[in-house]
């Protein structure tokens, strides 16, 4: 059963993946925050979107533009300029920044290139990281390739962040085999 628990976040018939981890949350009396490029605020929003949320969502920043995510987010200019918008470091930086900034136990951030146009051939379409802090020392990035699709980017972006944070509350892997995890 510890192998299904890793895919399969409920047995509740219509609970969300996005419930379950607010769950988790709460049950340990953790508190979250995001900050989010290329899903636009959508993680917030289907965070948001559960009643009760509040006592555990602490908030979120939007950091779209790279001038913002340095003057708000403090990411540093050179690491931008450095490795690019769209990659580990800004990942890591966003949510570590994110979270302190908050007094969030963890935080979660999104960075990437959600089409259909805007890539290159190193950073294709699709191309995200999701960036994972913990107060507790979970420090990661994850880099998935998806669609050319800008919607179904945002989605899969939404809920890859969040299943990642499910997996590090539960003790599993925190990402599947095919992703790319960078670990501070």
């Amino acid at each position: 059963t510890g192998h299904v628990r890793e895919f399969m976040y409920s047995d509740q018939h219509g609970e969300t993946l996005f419930e379950v981890v607010l769950s988790l949350l709460q049950k340990r009396n953790k508190k979250l925050a995001v900050a989010e490029s290329c899903t636009g605020g959508y993680l917030s929003n289907v965070f948001t979107d559960i009643p009760g949320s509040s006592a555990t969502f602490l908030g979120s920043f939007i950091a779209y533009d790279n001038a913002f995510k340095s003057d708000v987010l403090k990411v540093d200019e050179e690491n931008i300029e450095g490795h690019g918008a769209v990659s580990a470091r800004i990942a890591l930086d966003m949510a570590a920044n994110a979270g302190m900034k908050t007094g969030a136990d963890y935080a979660l951030s999104t960075t990437g290139i959600a089409g259909p146009s805007g890539g290159t051939e190193e950073k294709p379409v699709g191309t995200v990281w999701i960036g994972l802090w913990s107060r507790d020392g979970a420090h990661m990035a994850c880099r998935f390739q998806l669609t050319t699709e800008r919607l179904v980017n945002k989605e899969r972006s939404a809920f890859i962040a969040a299943d990642m944070l499910r997996r590090v509350l539960l003790g599993l892997p925190a990402a599947p085999l095919r992703a790319e995890i960078v670990n501070t």
